[in-house]
């Protein structure tokens, strides 16, 4: 049960930083799209999307 729960609890992390990312790049473009904006939208650390996300490649 715990295996499930940390499963999920990985899924919603990566969805909330995609989904803030496409936010972000919407209202103010590429350029403004900054890690720490994505973070603190996405309301996780910083640190936290480099580790889920190797480069800016989604597969």
């Amino acid at each position: 049960m715990i295996s499930i729960i940390i499963l999920f609890e990985k899924e919603n992390t990566e969805e909330k930083i995609i989904t803030s990312t496409f936010n972000i790049v919407q209202k103010e473009g590429v350029q403004k799209a900054t890690t720490k904006k994505i973070a603190a939208e996405a309301g996780v650390n910083e640190v936290t999307i480099f580790r889920k996300f190797e480069n800016k490649k989604i597969s």
